[in-house]
């Protein structure tokens, strides 16, 4: 792949990127210290991510990585 090949398909990933909100539930004894890649708010158990990706998937796929879960 040619430097140019790799810079064009960047830059189309990142024209094509949508936010997707991705809710995932939270045990009781969660606790979180740290920084957070993306915007976050906690409520009654539950996160809800707002996540820059291609597709619904990669945005859930994202967060559960994030969490380490599934």
């Amino acid at each position: 792949m040619r430097p140019d090949d790799a810079a064009g398909k960047i830059i189309d990933r990142i024209m094509n990127l949508k936010t997707y909100v991705v809710e995932v539930k939270l045990p009781e004894e969660f606790e979180f210290n740290g920084v957070v890649p993306y915007d976050l708010i906690i409520k009654d158990g539950v996160a809800k991510l707002e996540i820059p990706a291609i597709d619904s998937d990669e945005a859930r796929q994202k967060a559960f990585a994030f969490f380490g879960s599934q």
